[in-house]
């Protein structure tokens, strides 16, 4: 209704549409959703960084891969708003879920190099290990498995990182120097 009624273009109206695509989305209406997030990023406001990126997500579910992975690297080009750090990781994470490991690995490994303070830093890290690590790259992935767990000792992600680790060592018949890292 407000958005009906609330004809101005600007921060409140795309807040609005913002809000009425989060709900489709959680409804798992992802075609609905996709369009009302449209409708914000149309407005061209602060809130439009927000719906590019949920956009980007949504087209994802839909099982639009190709157009996700140009509206991620629109906003990755584009360089504005919060969503940047987010918009290169999922990049990366997509690239890995698609099995395209050489896209996967360029693109976390620039992601790790320029967001070291991301909240995604860690999760990159073990996902440029497994991109490593099928692409035939053992040593670089037990680099990236060794720095997850250096970051974070703790996290469920350092146990995965572990078991990576242990995996390359014991694949190379390093099983002594396994024991000693």
């Amino acid at each position: 209704g407000f958005i009906w009624l609330y004809k101005s273009r600007d921060s409140y109206r795309a807040d609005g549409y913002n809000r009425l695509a989060d709900v489709h989305f959680l409804q798992h209406n992802y075609t609905q959703a996709v369009k009302n997030y449209e409708g914000a990023i149309t407005l061209n406001t602060e809130q439009s960084h927000y719906a590019r990126y949920r956009r980007a997500i949504s087209l994802g579910l839909m099982g639009k891969s190709t157009p996700k992975i140009e509206a991620l690297r629109k906003i990755i080009n584009d360089k504005q708003g919060d969503y940047v750090d987010d918009a290169w990781y999922e990049l990366g994470h997509t690239y890995i879920t698609s099995e395209r490991y050489d896209d996967a690995a360029i693109t976390l490994q620039q992601f790790v190099c320029d967001y070291a303070n991301s909240p995604f830093y860690i999760a990159a890290l073990s996902e440029l290990g497994l991109a490593y690590y099928n692409l035939n790259r053992k040593d670089d992935a037990r680099r990236c498995y060794e720095e997850v767990v250096a970051c974070d000792p703790q996290s469920s992600a350092a146990m995965e990182a572990m078991r990576g680790i242990r995996e390359i060592y014991v694949a190379e018949g390093n099983v002594d120097d396994y024991f000693a890292y």
